[in-house]
C-alpha cells in the first residue's frame, strides 16, 4: 500500500513548479504545433534535444511534486548537458559540428559491437538489410574523418583533447567556449553531480545523525532540494526554448520573456 507522505514545500518552490508546468503548458499549445519534419542538419538536432528536453521538463516536474528532489536534480543535470551541446553546436562552424555530433553515435556502436563481437552473430543483426548497414559504414568512416580533422583543430587552439568526446572537447570546455562554464558547469553542474554519483556530498541528504550518535536512514519523499533542482532545471529549459525558438525563427519572444521575467522575479525572492 502506498504510504501518504505530506510534504512541506517552500512557496518558492510551489512557485517554481506553478512556472515549470506553465512553461510545458506552453509548449504544447504554441511551439510543438510548429515543429515541422523532414529537418536536416542541426535544425534535426535541435529538435532532438529539445524533444528529450521537454520529457525531461515532465519528468523533473513529477518527481519534485512527490518529493524526490535529489532524483530530479539528476535529471537537471540531463537538461544543462543538452542546453551546453546545443549551444556548442549553434555557435560556428555549425554545420561540421551538426555531422560531427550526429555521426558520432555510429563510432560509438563500432567500438561497442568491436568490444562485444558475439552480438554480431545474432540473427536480428543478419537480418538488416545490406544497403543500410553499408550506409551505416559510409557515416562511420566520415565521421573518422571529420573527427581526426576537429581534433588537429582543438589541439592548435591549445585545448586538451578528449578523443572520446564527440566534440574532442570535454563538457566544461565545450561549456567554456559558449559562455556557459563559470555558472552551468562551474556551479549548477559541478554541484548537482554529487547526486549522479556515490558521491559523500550528498551524505546529509540521505543520512542524518540522531543526537545519541545513531543514523536515520532518510529515503522517503522530502522537500530536501526540490528548490535547488527546479532553480537550476527552469533555467536551463528556457534557455534550451529560447534557443530553439531563434533557431527555427518562430518569433514567440513576446511569449517566452514573461516567463523569463518570472523566474528573475523568483530568484530576487529572500
Amino acid at each position: 500500500m502506498k504510504q501518504s507522505i505530506k510534504i512541506n514545500f517552500t512557496k518558492k518552490a510551489l512557485d517554481l513548479l506553478n512556472l515549470n508546468q506553465r512553461i510545458i503548458d506552453f509548449i504544447d499549445k504554441d511551439i510543438k504545433t510548429k515543429i515541422t519534419n523532414n529537418q536536416q542538419g542541426f535544425k534535426c538536432i535541435a529538435i532532438f534535444l529539445f524533444t528529450k528536453s521537454t520529457k525531461t521538463a515532465r519528468a523533473i516536474q513529477s518527481l519534485c511534486l512527490e518529493g524526490f528532489g535529489q532524483d530530479a536534480a539528476i535529471l537537471a543535470r540531463s537538461l544543462l548537458e543538452n542546453l551546453i551541446v546545443l549551444s556548442y553546436i549553434g555557435k560556428e562552424d555549425t554545420d561540421r559540428r551538426a555531422k560531427l555530433f550526429f555521426g558520432h553515435s555510429e563510432i560509438d556502436y563500432k567500438n561497442y559491437f568491436d568490444k562485444n563481437s558475439y552480438l554480431l552473430d545474432d540473427e536480428r543483426y543478419s537480418k538488416i538489410d545490406e544497403g543500410v548497414k553499408k550506409r551505416h559504414n559510409e557515416i562511420y568512416k566520415e565521421t573518422v574523418g571529420l573527427k581526426k580533422e576537429e581534433c588537429e583543430r582543438i589541439k592548435q587552439k591549445g585545448y586538451k583533447l578528449d578523443k572520446k568526446s564527440w566534440s574532442c572537447l570535454s563538457l566544461s570546455k565545450m561549456a567554456e567556449e559558449t559562455g556557459l562554464g563559470e555558472i552551468y558547469y562551474g556551479k549548477a553542474y559541478w554541484f548537482i553531480s554529487q547526486f549522479s554519483h556515490p558521491h559523500l556530498g550528498s551524505f546529509k541528504g540521505y543520512i542524518v545523525e540522531n543526537n545519541n550518535g545513531s543514523l536515520i536512514v532518510n529515503d522517503m519523499p522530502s522537500e530536501i532540494f526540490v528548490q535547488d533542482a527546479l532553480e537550476i532545471a527552469v533555467n536551463a529549459y528556457l534557455m534550451i526554448i529560447n534557443k530553439f525558438n531563434d533557431i527555427f525563427q518562430l518569433g514567440l519572444d513576446q511569449l517566452i520573456n514573461p516567463f523569463f521575467n518570472d523566474y528573475t522575479c523568483l530568484m530576487k525572492e529572500s
